[in-house]
């Protein structure tokens, strides 16, 4: 059996990350489960596994989702905050993203009404007022990361969560400094105190807001959650919204970069899907399964397991690459680019709904998107989680009139 070389992907090298197909190839060749001896994951790839895993979380654990590295810098630094500290402190590896059983169905049942087909539908007008204005501002020339894709993504969650305009710059902020953070590797001392200024800065933000919607309640998430009264701590109210950030915004954007890449890649698609408004929704759903907003899932076993003839021990840590899996999927309404089972994701259908608002506005606008920079060569930011394209350089043609 061949060893694939899954190092550098897993320590965040920029270009494994830029191209990670041979290593995916690799892994799916193995009748067995790879595991890396550096970081101690068991890597899985095969569809039916990964569904697997996910459709069982009493014996594949969600608590270190976010990273076992993450989780035990986290227990480690709880140990050390002063009273004041643990006031503000939200902790990042405990959400409802880690939560299982009971908890996981409190917390899901609580932000639910926000994220039903209904609820995106009632929205979806206002995303699409809200991606016209940022295309209306946006030059010819542009950066498509920074100058649409997390304008418009923010905008979306501020308006979901009710906050004001005039803030949308510091959201911003927050949201580049989640998506920033280590996923997988070591986390740094560096890290760990910005976060730490960071939570205290974002906790501060979000209670004054909830003060003021408790007196002044508008139709946002964030007075929903308040109105749900004791069944929410305050921690769980700032903890969802902590998550939500990277969840809602981050993944949306990776989603329409690659939107765009395809439309730079492919100038035929512009015209064929504006004749063919009916595609569009079926064009969104390939991005989805080529570029997995979630790139990788982690899980935790909780007892012995055999997967793919494989003996994996308690207590192991198993990497589920979802992006890999997508390439091999038969049946495209089959993906798991949004998971399955109890921690499917929330927010598929507004990252679906934002996705359709923001392509019928570039259909409206554009006769072309040419990408300014070497495909090959584009700026890369690797994560675990999300790995993105942190900058895209455009040029728009636009239609008369």
């Amino acid at each position: 059996m061949t060893t694939p070389e899954a190092q550098p992907y897993l320590t965040l090298d920029t270009q494994a990350h830029r191209c990670p197909d041979a290593l995916f190839r690799a892994l799916r060749a193995q009748e067995g489960i790879h595991r890396d001896p550096s970081t101690g994951f068991h890597l899985i790839v095969r569809p039916d596994t990964i569904r697997t895993v996910l459709l069982d979380p009493d014996t594949y654990s969600s608590a270190d989702a976010l990273s076992p590295a993450l989780t035990q810098a986290t227990h480690a630094l709880m140990g050390l905050l002063s009273a004041e500290q643990r006031d503000h402190f939200v902790s990042p590896v405990v959400s409802i993203m880690t939560s299982e059983g009971a908890t996981h169905q409190r917390l899901r049942k609580a932000v639910n009404p926000y994220f039903t087909a209904h609820a995106i539908r009632r929205r979806f007008p206002s995303l699409r007022a809200r991606a016209a204005a940022v295309l209306d501002r946006m030059p010819d020339r542009a950066d498509w990361v920074q100058d649409f894709c997390m304008p418009f993504t923010i905008h979306a969650i501020s308006d979901l969560l009710g906050v004001p305009d005039a803030d949308h710059a510091t959201v911003i902020r927050w949201d580049d400094f989640l998506t920033s953070l280590a996923a997988g590797g070591n986390v740094s001392p560096e890290a760990i105190h910005a976060y730490l200024d960071f939570t205290k800065e974002f906790t501060q933000y979000f209670r004054a807001r909830t003060t003021h919607l408790a007196q002044e309640p508008d139709d946002s998430l964030l007075t929903h959650l308040i109105q749900q009264g004791d069944s929410l701590t305050d921690h769980e109210r700032i903890q969802f919204l902590l998550i939500l950030f990277p969840a809602g915004s981050t993944t949306t954007v990776i989603l329409l970069t690659h939107i765009a890449l395809r439309l730079a890649r492919q100038p035929e698609l512009l015209p064929h899907l504006r004749a063919a408004p009916e595609t569009v929704t079926d064009f969104i759903e390939e991005c989805v399964v080529e570029r997995s907003p979630s790139a990788n899932v982690f899980r935790t076993t909780t007892r012995d397991v055999t997967l793919q003839n494989t003996h994996i021990p308690a207590g192991s840590h198993l990497l589920l690459l979802v992006a890999a899996a997508n390439q091999s999927i038969d049946d495209q309404s089959s993906h798991l680019a949004f998971g399955t089972g109890l921690h499917r994701c929330l927010g598929a259908q507004l990252a679906r709904a934002e996705a359709r608002a923001a392509l019928e506005e570039i259909l409206e606008r554009y006769t072309r998107i040419t990408v300014t920079h070497p495909l090959d060569d584009l700026p890369f930011r690797p994560h675990l989680l999300i790995p993105s394209h942190p900058h895209l350089p455009v040029h728009v043609e636009r239609r008369n009139g």
